[in-house]
């Protein structure tokens, strides 16, 4: 369903956000990346301060990461990497959703 609903998106193209997180994922590697996830926008210096890190998206690093690494940042890639990261998100909802009510 979620395929079908986000289907004529697939073959668009980036977003300016999208090309601010390019630096902070091109020549890293994966460990520096996945601390992402323990960073706060607080301890970041000045000098890497940019609309990315107004927001705690440690999520949107890691799939940058991927479609750069992998796939060399083709839009129907990234498109479709999200979209996987939209279905896992949606079955983590609802798994929790069923075990809360069980």
């Amino acid at each position: 369903m979620i395929f079908l609903i986000y289907r004529p998106i697939i073959n668009g193209y980036f977003l300016s956000e999208d090309y601010e997180w390019w630096p902070y994922v091109k020549g890293k590697s994966l460990f520096e990346v996945l601390g992402y996830f323990i960073s706060s926008p607080a301890n970041i210096t000045d000098v890497d301060r940019s609309l990315i890190w107004q927001e705690y998206r440690p999520l949107v690093g890691l799939s940058f990461w991927l479609d750069v690494n992998f796939f060399w940042m083709k839009p129907v890639f990234f498109h479709l990497t999200n979209l996987i990261i939209h279905l896992g998100n949606y079955l983590l909802v609802i798994t929790l959703t069923y075990s809360l009510l069980k």
